[in-house]
């Protein structure tokens, strides 16, 4: 072979080294790149699962505004013995079985209604669809406006009772120990005693439940929702330290479930909405930082024009200051340029007064 012929191969097959080498290189860094994307991925799918379940967890703090209670005679779901041995002890203390119920609305939970003998304390017996073991309420009508007093243990992510509530909360729970039923009962009669409680008639039974929940409801829809204070606790009684994001969050959704609630009661507003209009209702629980954030984002989606969306939004901080949400709200309405300025479409007096604004659409 010609020298030259060997200086080529040989330079060629430096060159096939150094190229293998550098594609061998290469491959290296895409790779790790590759693995660094791949963790990045990961974490990103991470927050967001870890985003998503905190959601649905939070979620389920906001019950239904209605509950119907509908016959069924289903077995227990989970701790049939322990079920048994509470219905032994009611009737061993002259209850009387008043029916069994799911409700639907609460995810098919179970209940089993007792009455006592002379018809003023009801007992329950309750297994929330997320509970292994069931709780006991035992209630009664006060006779004062349908108001409601009692006992019981229920889960602990169930919601304190407010200031002027007539009851009690025991945190314990049934799992092997029924004396925990001796105290309530004795709670409960002890309240009963203060008042001039109302007989609850066994064809009624269904309707005492119903109604209760209805009367709490609509409690909650005069005062907004749940306090902070409300969320800390219920949230701390789970073993999580609530942030001020799940707060917020659960604010929101509280205040998103009355608004569609409140809105069943306007015939215009549900027109309205139903051609695509985006509803807002203002009632005088609406609070202050959901209702900036609603128009704050009507404003920005309708005016290109930023720093006329921060002197308006500056505006509204100061008059939801000064005044009633309803109020406040009505007085910004006229501020706004015609172009931005949203739509009145009625007023509602029952369950609360109320005012249905559409601001888009």
């Amino acid at each position: 072979m010609p020298a030259t012929a060997s200086v080529i191969l040989t330079l060629l097959s430096g060159l096939a080294g150094v190229g293998l080498l550098l594609a061998l290189l290469l491959h290296v860094l895409w790779w790790r790149k590759s693995q660094r994307q791949l963790r990045r991925t990961i974490n990103t799918l991470s927050h967001r699962v870890a985003g998503l379940e905190q959601f649905l967890e939070l979620q389920a703090i906001i019950p239904p505004m209605r509950i119907y209670l509908e016959t069924s005679d289903q077995p227990w779901r989970t701790a049939e013995e322990l079920c048994q041995a509470v219905d032994g002890w009611l009737l061993q203390h002259e209850f009387q079985p008043a029916g069994r119920f799911v409700i639907e609305e609460l995810g098919n939970e179970q209940l089993s209604a007792y009455l006592s003998c002379d018809k003023l304390l009801v007992a329950a017996v309750r297994l929330p669809p997320d509970a292994i073991l069931p709780y006991v309420e035992f209630c009664f009508d006060t006779g004062a406006g349908g108001q409601r007093g009692g006992v019981g243990n229920p889960p602990s992510g169930t919601v304190g009772l407010p200031i002027g509530a007539i009851g009690q909360f025991f945190e314990a729970t049934l799992a092997g120990d029924l004396r925990l039923l001796e105290q309530m009962y004795e709670a409960a009669r002890q309240l009963l005693q203060q008042h001039q409680p109302r007989p609850v008639e066994p064809e009624n039974i269904a309707h005492f439940f119903e109604e209760a929940h209805e009367l709490e409801m609509s409690w909650r829809v005069t005062s907004g929702g749940l306090t902070r204070q409300e969320i800390d606790d219920v949230l701390r009684r789970q073993g999580v330290q609530a942030t001020p994001g799940q707060v917020a969050l659960l604010q929101r959704q509280w205040q998103v479930a009355i608004e569609d609630y409140l809105l069943e009661f306007s015939a215009r507003g549900r027109d309205r909405q139903a051609t695509g209009g985006q509803m807002m209702v203002v009632h005088d629980g609406s609070l202050a930082g959901y209702l900036k954030s609603r128009l704050r984002q009507m404003l920005v989606q309708v005016s290109a024009d930023s720093r006329e969306v921060e002197l308006l939004c500056t505006e509204l901080d100061q008059i939801l200051s000064r005044f009633s949400p309803r109020d406040a709200v009505a007085r910004f309405r006229p501020l706004l340029p015609t172009a931005l300025r949203f739509d009145l479409v009625d007023h509602i007096n029952h369950p609360v007064r109320a005012d249905v604004y559409a601001l888009r659409g």
